[in-house]
């Protein structure tokens, strides 16, 4: 599913006015597809609305949403970690979306999670 796909997804079936998305993921479950684009597969989610968050557990994403995978083609803001990495990181998209060029697109930032948050890391399933 690619960013722009992820966002309408969500603005679709949660009742929630969101502004912005980080989600969690592992280095290590990093990829690049058939297409070129870089891969990242979500183990936590929170959706930031204007007013409250919604937070989206690793388990539901595997049982409700089938073990979503996000596309992207990457630049200075996403590129991917390397995989050899057991580190987390997130990926925060912006729902605001923006012109370049005459191409729509909702801005990304990839980063190291600083925390290494280790509440994300114990709900992953393996």
């Amino acid at each position: 599913m690619s960013v722009t796909k992820f966002v309408e997804y969500i603005k679709k079936t949660k009742r929630l006015n969101v502004n912005e998305a980080t989600l969690y993921f592992q280095a290590k479950d990093t990829f690049t597809n058939r297409f070129g684009n870089a891969c990242i597969k979500p183990v936590y989610i929170i959706l930031q609305g204007y007013a409250d968050k919604k937070y989206i557990t690793h388990e539901t994403i595997m049982n409700d949403l089938g073990g979503l995978i996000i596309s992207f083609t990457e630049s200075k803001t996403k590129t991917l970690p390397p995989t050899n990495e057991d580190n987390l990181y997130t990926m925060t998209i912006e729902f605001t979306q923006k012109m370049y060029n005459g191409i729509q697109y909702y801005p990304v930032k990839v980063s190291k999670e600083p925390d290494n948050d280790v509440d994300v890391a114990k709900q992953i399933i393996q």
